[in-house]
């Protein structure tokens, strides 16, 4: 994952094209990483998307989602999270960088299915979450956009209290808009 990264910020940084479009649509990759559960939660990947509008030259707001399923494992729960987010956040960089940081903040509306197959439980509920978002965003070629993001998702599991922090790494593609 972190060739992949390197790899989508040295294409950005060569591209020589600036981040001047206000609006993208984004498709990625998710991994959700716990925090809390060490030991019995197991990891969760899947996909989701994305709409990025950049209204100012230092602002940002994304609006997406995303849907990650639970690998199946002896001893070990499986959680399956359906997330729907809205973001705002700030980027140092001018309109003229090719490759930008950025920061946000965030609340996320989440379904979540937690199931021990050990056991032959299932829980599911609906939560609210709050998140922190760092990342970069940039360019290939004339409409091509690259984001690696991280992310710290804080919610409570519904139906079994327990915390549902996790580290939501995801890289993106897609394409901007005029």
């Amino acid at each position: 994952m972190r060739t992949l990264f390197a790899a989508l910020c040295m294409l950005a940084g060569a591209s020589g094209v600036a981040l001047a479009d206000p609006t993208g649509l984004l498709v990625n990759g998710t991994v959700v990483k716990p925090i809390g559960g060490e030991g019995h939660v197991g990891q969760s990947s899947g996909a989701g998307g994305e709409i990025l509008l950049l209204p100012t030259s230092s602002w940002l707001v994304q609006i997406g989602g995303y849907g990650v399923f639970g690998r199946p494992a002896t001893g070990v729960e499986a959680r399956d999270i359906f997330d729907l987010h809205l973001q705002v956040g700030m980027t140092p960089a001018s309109r003229t960088a090719t490759v930008a940081p950025y920061a946000c903040l965030g609340i996320d509306v989440l379904s979540i299915t937690t199931r021990d197959h050990d056991k032959g439980e299932t829980a599911r509920g609906t939560t609210l979450g709050v998140s922190a978002q760092a990342g970069v965003l940039g360019r290939i070629g004339d409409r091509g956009l690259v984001k690696a993001s991280g992310t710290y998702l804080g919610a409570i599991v519904p139906g079994t209290g327990d915390d549902l922090g996790g580290l939501v790494l995801q890289l993106a593609a897609g394409m901007a808009f005029d």
